[in-house]
């Protein structure tokens, strides 16, 4: 990724999902995947054989799309420490646009041209060059070369060339018509228009070349999308390690534009990856007998290059003697799953962990390897708690094991246990924080400020962090004897402040969120009417004695020696 965090969107202990959603969704239109890994766990014949992918990324340009994104400077760097290869993201890498952007592209490849506004020609000067253009297209047309180049020119006198040749003047009843094609200048020069004349097969012909080469153009840019619809399509669950973001990054690179709220992202998440979300992380700080570090690399090497082998042996072992007491299983202990890279797929096989760490096709191995063996690890303990034996290693590991922990995400610095991705999120009590605010804004008050003036108040261990862009802060209380008459104090200490408990700040947050939502809600609405009441057209205005020669008001119907005759604005084609 080209960064994480906003500098200033960075999450603070106590936000609430929704603030902590907003952050993801900020960093989500900022910045952009240029690595993605994905590695597809298969079982074989008693071992998990995995076919893993390491996909680099760029967005491309197409049909006016030209994303621009951010990069954090210490994201990069760290990407180029890693050995990230950008010359080889940026001259080779797939192409990717939302699913839902591709399809209203493909769709707009068929769509009737639109009705267009015409330029009102005022200035002599374009005057005479609409002249001059209408000039050398009719003197062209009355002779029998194959092709005319028309002037390179700037984009607004391109736009007055189109004008003139959408005419029906230059559609005939008995001779060929023709096409036109936009061609860039050599050597730095100005784009020209070149027109081919041709039969109206020939017309048609060139058309739907044009169609079919717009249609491979879209796919070709779109890219990566098609590879997120497979696994959409495969209903299989995903995998990642503290995937917050790299959930909303991916869903907003190659599904569709993210929505403004927490629940509308889940709704969105089950309709894109309807196998549900495991998060190893989550699932990992749940076993803290076993994993005292919860990053990556520790879960995978402890489990799959034995740096943990005798920890987790005894662990196994104790489940499997939990079985042969009760005498559902022989001595044997369960064993972890095999894990053995699929034939045509060795890049990572036999390596060192810290020679392809933060590779993303190698994150995404090492992920789903320690899932593989999580779920291991939780069937043991399960079995150990019921006095059944865990199965060994050449049985499957079964999901049923982790089932509770399907749709939930690890959430970093914050009082909330997870986030729920489908179901209700956890409600912390917060019933010892306390709000702080009314200081006039430009004054400097600091969390540790407020914290040392509380010093001798009596309310022993605290914590402030602010809110409301530095003018407010969250005051945490931590001494359970203290809480009760914590507002007291607060208000005798700083009496010239607000000062309220949590549950007060939490109901104006979210008064707030729905006055913001409602009045973006009432804005669309108001553009839509005024887009549908025609309030941003122009009124079409009859430039026809500029060029000097006759015109309609509504192309296509134009009068040509008296006579009215759509068909012969069919006879040019302009694409």
């Amino acid at each position: 990724m080209t960064g994480l965090f906003l500098e200033e969107g960075r999450a603070t202990y106590l936000d609430e999902i929704q603030d902590r959603y907003q952050e993801t969704l900020a960093s989500s239109r900022a910045f952009v995947i240029n690595q993605f890994g994905l590695s597809a766990f298969v079982w074989e014949g008693g071992a998990y054989r995995p076919r893993t992918f390491n996909f680099y990324l760029f967005p491309r340009l197409v049909e006016g799309q030209d994303k621009r994104f951010v990069c954090q400077a210490s994201s990069m760097d760290f990407l180029a420490r890693c050995g990230f290869d950008f010359n080889k993201a940026i001259y080779d890498g797939i192409g990717y646009m939302t699913a839902t952007a591709r399809d209203q592209r493909l769709a707009f490849v068929d769509r009737p041209q639109r009705e267009r506004s015409e330029v009102l020609v005022t200035k002599p000067e374009d005057k005479a060059y609409v002249e001059e253009v209408v000039a050398r297209v009719t003197g062209w047309m009355q002779g029998d070369a194959p092709t005319l180049d028309l002037a390179g020119c700037n984009a607004y006198q391109r736009l007055l060339q189109y004008q003139e040749l959408r005419r029906p003047q230059f559609g005939s009843t008995d001779g060929p018509g023709f096409y036109v094609e936009k061609t860039n200048g050599e050597d730095g020069s100005l784009p020209f228009l070149r027109l081919t004349r041709a039969t109206a097969n020939e017309v048609a012909a060139w058309e739907a070349e044009q169609r079919q080469q717009r249609i491979d153009n879209i796919h070709k840019a779109a890219g990566f999308a098609a590879v997120f619809e497979a696994m959409r399509d495969s209903g299989k669950p995903a995998i990642g390690h503290n995937l917050s973001f790299d959930l909303s990054y991916s869903l907003h690179s190659y599904a569709q534009e993210l929505p403004p709220t927490w629940e509308e992202y889940k709704a969105l998440v089950g309709r894109w990856l309807p196998g549900g979300i495991f998060d190893t992380k989550l699932l990992a700080a749940q076993l803290p007998q076993l994993f005292e570090d919860t990053s990556l690399g520790f879960i995978h090497d402890g489990m799959l290059k034995g740096q943990l082998s005798e920890r987790l042996e005894a662990f196994l072992t104790g489940a499997a003697a939990a079985g042969v007491e009760n005498g559902s299983m022989d001595s044997d202990a369960a064993g972890l799953p095999v894990v053995e890279h699929a034939d045509g797929y060795d890049r990572y096989k036999g390596v060192a962990t810290e020679a392809f760490a933060h590779e993303a096709g190698y994150d995404a191995y090492m992920t789903g390897a320690a899932f593989a063996c999580l779920v291991r690890l939780y069937e043991a303990a399960q079995a150990s708690a019921a006095g059944a034996g865990a199965p060994g290693a050449e049985q499957q590991p079964s999901l049923a094991a982790v089932e509770e922990l399907r749709w939930r995400i690890n959430l970093s610095r914050s009082d909330m246990s997870y986030a729920a991705l489908q179901g209700d999120d956890p409600q912390p009590d917060r019933s010892h924080v306390f709000y702080l605010g009314g200081w006039p804004e430009g004054k400097r008050v600091l969390g540790g400020d407020i914290v040392k003036q509380l010093a001798e108040s009596g309310l022993g261990q605290l914590r402030a962090s602010l809110v409301e862009g530095g003018i407010a802060a969250l005051l945490e209380v931590f001494d359970a004897e203290a809480v009760p008459g914590a507002i007291e104090v607060l208000q005798a200490r700083f009496p010239a402040w607000s000062v309220q408990p949590y549950s007060a700040y939490s109901d104006k947050r979210r008064l707030q969120r729905e006055e913001a939502a409602a009045a973006a809600a009432a804005a669309a609405a108001a553009a839509g009417a005024r887009r549908g009441a025609g309030g941003n057209k122009r009124q079409r205005v009859d430039t026809a004695a500029a060029a000097g020669a006759p015109m309609a008001a509504t192309p296509g119907a134009a009068a040509l020696g008296g006579a009215a005759d759509a068909s012969l604005f069919n006879r040019c084609r302009i694409m």
